[in-house]
């Protein structure tokens, strides 16, 4: 069964399961990818498939039973990207048939985002779970560049739970307004000097993380 645990600085979330859980989500998110948010979509399942893999978190003492233990495999993903994935998945799950394990896949993954949102901050989490599967625009073009950007500006901040609080404030910053038309001039001005499209800008690489 997948579960899933914050983070030991509440950066994120630790996702767990056996190959077959983290196999069954992979092919799920895998086929609500879609060409307007498909980078966005390529990060958790990236990190869901080296865990099947067997190439990320491993622990070998899951309880599975009296006396019974079993091994579980893990990933991790901060607060932004599974909130914005979330939002994405059930976007596109409204214009691409799903079956019943679709359905299941997505509900198990909010299910346990929301546990551990509470689990590491109820007081928080009341807040933030407001913006699981709402709230967020995953439709525009520039929805990559805004998640990268937001992501950058979090993981800035010190590790702690008043930037877990702050996370509302950071999503609702770029819904509207003066800071995301902003951004979106910058972007459009930095591709017409690159001659390349929106979609076609990178992004930084986010290097030193603390979980």
């Amino acid at each position: 069964m997948l579960f899933a645990k914050p983070t030991p600085k509440g950066t994120g979330a630790e996702f767990w399961g056996d190959c077959n859980d983290l196999e069954s989500l992979y092919n799920t998110m895998s086929k609500l990818a879609s060409p307007r948010n498909g980078q966005l979509l390529t990060i958790i399942p990236y990190e869901l498939r080296h865990a099947y893999q067997e190439e990320r978190l491993i622990d070998h003492n899951i309880l599975n039973g009296v006396d019974i233990y079993t091994t579980y495999y893990g990933f991790r993903a901060d607060w932004i990207t599974i909130l914005y994935t979330i939002s994405a998945l059930r976007y596109n799950a409204g214009m691409v048939a799903t079956d019943q394990l679709d359905q299941c896949n997505l509900a198990q993954f909010e299910y346990w985002t929301r546990k551990a949102l509470h689990e590491f901050d109820p007081k928080g989490a009341a807040s933030i779970e407001q913006f699981i599967n709402c709230r967020i625009d995953v439709s525009t073009k520039y929805v990559y560049l805004i998640h990268q950007d937001l992501v950058q500006r979090y993981l800035s901040m010190k590790p702690n739970k008043t930037r877990f609080r702050s996370i509302p404030h950071l999503l609702i910053s770029m819904n509207y307004g003066e800071k995301l038309d902003a951004f979106i001039k910058h972007v459009e001005l930095e591709a017409k000097a690159l001659g390349c499209a929106v979609e076609d800008l990178e992004c930084d690489d986010i290097t030193s993380i603390i979980w």
